[in-house]
């Protein structure tokens, strides 16, 4: 029995398990960013993604969801190319900018456990400490939109004006952005959005 050939890259969100993405996984590659409990260093995770790039030619697409499109957007700035010539690169509710709502957790103690209330099939952990939003926020930071410009492949911003965790009002700016109204709560997940791409791609 031949196994089935992985053309799809998913890199999640944080703190977000396989189960998010079901629908999808049998032609998936999943990334994960995670040793355990602990958020691996930004600098182990850009290595690990060239890695995979790279041993992995036959991947086709990319769908980034929330904090994956930010590892993305600054792997790709850092590196200036990819190494595998994708069709299509998906950006689903990308967490380029913050909700202002969310932006006082930068000052909270390093250490200090956020505990997550999404159900536990959909997370890694029960909670994320603050130093992991901190590298959000770094990512956030240093986030250009002229980054995606320099892409030398399609791509596609997906964004509910709804979602509850970014500011959606830039995306709805920017080139390639599509408006998608999610049936489920709560929106960031998109799932209904996840489970149309099983027949899209």
């Amino acid at each position: 029995m031949t196994s089935k050939k992985k053309h799809l890259l998913v890199l999640p969100g944080m703190n977000q398990s396989q189960e998010v993405f079901s629908s999808i996984l049998d032609h998936s590659v999943f990334f994960n960013y995670y040793l355990g409990h602990s958020l691996k260093p930004l600098g182990g995770i850009f290595s690990e993604l060239e890695k995979l790039l790279s041993d992995n030619d036959e991947l086709k697409y990319i769908v980034a969801h929330s904090f994956g499109a930010l590892v993305f957007s600054e792997y790709f700035k850092t590196k200036g190319q990819i190494s595998v010539g994708f069709q299509k690169i998906i950006f689903i509710g990308p967490a380029f900018y913050p909700r202002f709502t969310s932006s006082f957790i930068r000052f909270l103690p390093a250490r200090l456990r956020v505990p997550s209330f999404n159900r536990r099939r959909f997370r890694v952990k029960s909670f994320c400490e603050v130093h992991e939003y901190q590298v959000v926020f770094e990512l956030q930071n240093n986030f250009n939109a002229d980054i995606l410009k320099n892409l030398n492949t399609d791509y596609e911003i997906i964004y509910d004006p709804r979602d509850e965790l970014i500011n959606t009002s830039k995306l709805e700016l920017m080139k390639y952005s599509r408006e998608v109204l999610s049936k489920n709560f709560p929106r960031h997940l998109y799932f209904d959005y996840i489970e149309k791409l099983k027949s899209d791609l």
